[in-house]
């Protein structure tokens, strides 16, 4: 029945906002360690770049024009910068350095 439909579209929107709420999180997290974590970025740069990249594609696989307009970025921002600072003991700008060009590589 149409409800249902609707209920299961509904969903389906919130979770494929979360999914790319979440890839925006961690490409951030990764542009945060090669830009500010410099003591490990000799042994890690390779690996943070690729996990950008991959995120990056798995993002724009799920990214539409309507998930690109409920998107916060200064709060994902805030949660990627917490992780950064659990990960590398480093604080992070207060604010977020990353334009969603800059993240998506668009």
């Amino acid at each position: 029945d149409w409800e249902n439909l609707l209920l299961e579209i509904e969903t389906l929107g919130r979770s494929e906002l979360k999914s790319c709420e979440s890839f925006l999180i961690l490409i951030i997290l990764h542009k945060l360690c090669l830009d500010y974590w410099i003591s490990e970025l000799d042994k890690n740069k390779l690996h943070w770049q690729g996990e950008v990249q991959n995120f990056r594609i798995q993002l724009n696989k799920k990214l539409t024009k309507s998930i690109y307009k409920k998107i916060n970025l200064e709060n994902l921002y805030l949660e990627a910068k917490e992780a950064f600072k659990q990960k590398s003991g480093l604080n992070a700008p207060d604010n977020c350095p990353y334009s969603f060009d800059d993240l998506t590589d668009n």
